[in-house]
């Protein structure tokens, strides 16, 4: 469910972002971290932007079908006031360059916003592969370190933003209030939501 700079939302097909929706419209996320943004990248998300004035960097929205998201190479560094990623950096194999690529194209004072799936709350289990996505290629946990295949977000934004000036403005564990997902098990889907929210401010 798009944000645009009229305040209001238009339906999409669903997905993470339109999940989240109903928290971050009671926190008033929107008017706090969107409402002055002006250029805007949406890595992945063609179906369920944040916002919708965003440039996409997708293979749908480029001629280049061979695109990465490790090193959004095409893209101009210090460009975008947002990027926004959504359940995208659990699909990388090279986490720490993928986030860390995301972050050179953030103007100083501009947000990287991004979500991923917690492993307790989505996953659900200790070893690969994902039972919901085959594609992932590791687990994620907020602040825990469980080799071989879970790692610590914290750890990870820390070491990948060594050499920048940052802030991190929001680090949420966002869970369902309906269902306790930790105590299901796959094939049960999880309730959404079941992710970990990130916001950070390049200084």
């Amino acid at each position: 469910m798009p944000y645009n700079k009229q305040g209001n939302w238009y339906n999409s097909s669903g997905g993470e972002v339109l999940n989240s929706h109903p928290r971050r419209l009671s926190n008033n996320f929107f008017q706090k971290y969107l409402k002055n943004i002006d250029t805007a990248l949406e890595i992945g998300g063609t179906e369920d932007p944040l916002v919708d004035w965003a440039e996409h960097y997708d293979q749908h929205h480029f001629k280049n079908t061979n695109i990465d998201a490790t090193y959004c190479k095409e893209l101009e560094s210090e460009k975008y006031d947002l990027v926004h990623a959504s359940h995208v950096l659990e699909h990388i194999s090279n986490c720490y360059l993928g986030l860390k690529n995301w972050f050179r194209l953030v103007k100083k004072g501009g947000l990287l916003i991004f979500t991923v799936p917690h492993v307790d709350l989505y996953e659900r289990k200790t070893e690969l592969p994902s039972e919901g996505n085959g594609d992932h290629k590791f687990f994620i946990h907020d602040s825990e370190e469980r080799l071989p295949f879970t790692i610590n977000l914290k750890h990870l934004i820390e070491s990948a933003f060594s050499t920048y000036d940052y802030e991190i403005l929001e680090y949420n564990i966002c869970e369902s209030s309906e269902v306790n997902n930790r105590l299901t098990k796959w094939p049960t889907h999880p309730t959404p939501e079941y992710q970990i929210e990130v916001i950070i401010r390049r200084n």
